[in-house]
């Protein structure tokens, strides 16, 4: 891990995360205790963590809200609703009054929306996540001092009024000194690259991994460059608030407790920014957030790619014309003929040569100019028997040097080139579908569809995939290309928008009827937020 170790750095802070562990290993791993669930045999209450109906409906409408503030009408008539629901729930009174309050609620809602959240089967961790990311702390007397069923029920109040800051008074920020506070994606953040520096044993392996996908999004949203669109799409998504609770809901509960533990401040993420080892363009003192989230993203990194341990010597001479080397880096057009003067021998001028294809968006979107202007110099995690051996540059060409190619690449994000393979597979009858296109589609449940989704195994399980979507390994696929039904259509799924186009277009060579996601799970996953699964 790129970390130096400050002198008693967070003493404090490790011994309150080791009580909190203990205390929360005790009682239930900090979970708040929920009252019996209300019957209501309309809901699902038969899962692990069910929440009751009222608090299901509570945190749909919520998130609702938090995606798309039209998306619920009639505010007002909702809140007066919620609040009589919400004094039923503190007077404690019958399920059979708590049913009825919510009844009401569900005719204002409309049916179509209430089936809606239905589905989504909220868990005490969907709720927990949620609050967290909203920039709420637990009470002093911790999660058994707080009725969840009543905080959900005053915040959704709180919200339709449009006066989010009154919701959950048990719920508020402790007071430290002026300037001190740290936002609530800088406590996140903060917290859990501490945690991971101090008890990496406690997270698992598919940990690591989302934690590392779900922090890009945030790093982007603060990036300091201003060729790099904050907005990872166009849909209306308030970025900080859907990959913090997507970050609370990866955490156990018990890293969770650890990391409200620590009480940080500003002074604690000061010290861990200054003593990180430096990443090269990367400004703490002006840019902190940005630096704190790309630190935390290195950190997690370092976790899961292998060590490059094949020597410069061992991947050949690479030739570069004297007349590149005597570029400077510093004129704006030296990264585009740097590119195409060394690079585009593999990637190609259009960056779509070899794997991963650079110039595509998803691609682009996953990747700091940091990690890229440290791939260009080290090469690529690489192990002896690697297929593709990249040369290493740090030898080869200078910081500024490889600092411009790093940010001519930015240029390809800007551009809706026709991907390499895309004429071919779209002569041969692939049609092609955007991202919410195969939303809407999947959400039909149709017979007629099959998803086909030929990630890799790592990719599949870690990157995740459409649920009941079907997996052939790239590896496999001539071999298991007649197991595929030919009364259906073909759906062809990948990670970035690009290694499924060869094998659709051979599907629809061979007769099928063939139609490609054009972005990848990465649109589906990271950019939009879409469902999906693990197994």
């Amino acid at each position: 891990m790129k970390r130096e170790k400050s002198k008693g750095l967070h003493k404090r802070a490790l011994t309150t995360l080791i009580s909190a562990v203990f205390i929360a290993s005790v009682a239930g791993c900090a979970a708040p205790s929920f009252s019996p669930t209300v019957v209501d045999s309309e809901w699902n209450t038969n899962y692990k963590d069910a929440l009751s109906p009222h608090t299901q409906l509570a945190l749909g409408v919520m998130k609702k809200i938090k995606k798309n503030e039209d998306a619920i009408g009639d505010k007002l008539a909702l809140s007066r609703k919620w609040s009589n629901l919400a004094r039923d729930i503190d007077s404690k009174a019958s399920d059979a009054t708590l049913n009825k309050s919510r009844r009401d609620i569900e005719a204002l809602l409309g049916q179509k929306l209430v089936d809606e959240i239905k589905g989504e089967a909220y868990s005490r961790g969907d709720l927990m996540g949620f609050m967290m990311s909203s920039g709420m702390s637990i009470p002093p007397g911790g999660p058994s001092a707080m009725n969840p069923d009543l905080v959900a029920a005053e915040k959704v109040v709180a919200m339709l009024k449009g006066d989010d800051k009154s919701a959950a008074p048990a719920f508020t920020y402790k007071p430290v000194l002026p300037g001190e506070a740290l936002s609530p994606v800088e406590n996140l953040t903060l917290g859990t690259a501490l945690l991971l520096e101090r008890d990496r044993q406690s997270f698992d392996m598919s940990q690591v991994f989302r934690l590392a996908l779900y922090f890009r999004p945030l790093r982007r949203l603060y990036d300091p460059n201003p060729n790099i669109n904050k907005q990872l799409s166009t849909d209306k998504m308030d970025v900080e608030t859907v990959y913090m609770d997507r970050i609370w809901r990866v955490l156990k509960p018990e890293q969770v407790a650890a990391i409200r533990a620590m009480d940080l401040t500003r002074t604690d993420m000061n010290e861990y920014l200054t003593g990180h080892v430096k990443l090269f363009k990367v400004d703490e003192k002006r840019n902190p957030k940005f630096a704190l989230i790309e630190y935390t993203v290195n950190d997690f990194h370092e976790q899961i790619a292998p060590p490059n341990t094949i020597p410069p010597e061992e991947k050949g001479e690479f030739f570069i014309a004297s007349s590149l080397k005597k570029l400077s880096g510093k004129d704006p057009d030296d990264g585009r003929k740097l590119f195409e003067g060394v690079c585009a021998a593999c990637h190609g001028v259009d960056g779509q040569g070899r794997f991963p294809p650079i110039s595509m968006k998803s691609y682009l979107s996953l990747h700091s100019d940091h990690e890229h202007y440290e791939i260009v110099r080290f090469g690529p995690p690489q192990k002896p028997g690697s297929p593709i051996v990249m040369p290493t540059f740090d030898d080869k060409l200078s910081s500024d040097q490889i600092w411009a190619v790093v940010q001519y690449l930015r240029t390809f994000e800007k551009d809706n080139k026709i991907r390499r393979g895309e004429t071919e597979a779209r002569a041969a009858g692939v049609n092609f579908y955007d991202t919410n296109d195969v939303y809407q589609l999947w959400g039909k449940k149709d017979g007629d569809k099959y998803f086909l989704d030929i990630q890799s195994d790592i990719a599949y399980r870690i990157m995740g995939h459409i649920p009941g979507s079907n997996h052939i390994r790239p590896a496999e696929f001539d071999q298991k290309i007649d197991s595929i039904p030919r009364d259906k259509e073909i759906i062809v799924i990948d990670m970035f928008g690009s290694q499924g186009l060869m094998p659709a277009k051979t599907l629809a060579d061979s007769g099928y009827k063939v139609s490609y996601m054009a972005s990848g799970m990465m649109d589906w996953h990271i950019t939009r937020n879409y469902p999906v699964s693990y197994d």
